[in-house]
């Protein structure tokens, strides 16, 4: 069993970051970590494979959808949810919130839950199945909880996203004490 992570000791509320226009604001976010000591990485995997963290950052005014990662339609096609780095990303993450520029909260949150994993692997396996199946299109869904999506003109990759409202719900049940008094069978 991975250690869970509950918080990082580390100051990030109050600083200021640059505009998200382009990932700026997530690369600044990242050499601030590693500036209070901690170990970023940049290879495939959780930004943080010491503690099993990827670090997202977000802007509380942006209702663009949110991506956790990308893979080209070969490993799609070869890679169930549970083996995909999507799933190495979707376990523990340190989401950073920004407004105007400047930090307003930080913050681990613990997505590894089997019924959170239930809701996006549903939608990961139906995506695939369709990029199996043939679906070449910019935009293939997997239903309410992910899809995949080229966002850049002559892409090869896809980037696994889920919509604004989705990571919210998802963010959410993460908070969620259910689990902590249940066990799921």
């Amino acid at each position: 069993m991975k250690a869970k992570v509950t918080r990082l000791k580390v100051k990030m509320v109050g600083e200021s970051v640059p505009t998200n226009f382009g990932g700026a604001a997530g690369r600044d976010i990242e050499n601030k970590l590693r500036q209070q000591g901690i170990p970023i990485s940049n290879l495939p995997g959780p930004d943080i494979p010491l503690l099993n963290l990827e670090v997202k950052s977000r802007d509380i005014d942006a209702t663009s959808a949110q991506t956790v990662g990308s893979m080209t339609p070969a490993d799609i096609v070869a890679t169930p949810y549970r083996k995909s780095v999507i799933y190495e990303k979707l376990q523990q993450q340190y989401r950073v919130k920004t407004k105007d520029q400047v930090i307003v909260s930080a913050g681990v949150y613990d997505f590894s839950s089997p019924y959170i994993q239930e809701k996006i692997e549903q939608s990961y396996e139906a995506a695939r199945q369709k990029i199996i199946a043939g679906d070449a299109h910019d935009y293939v869904s997997g239903g309410k909880y992910g899809f995949f999506e080229r966002t850049v003109d002559g892409s090869r990759s896809y980037q696994f996203r889920f919509t604004d409202g989705a990571m919210n719900k998802l963010e959410s049940m993460s908070n969620s004490t259910f689990d902590k008094f249940f066990t799921f069978e």
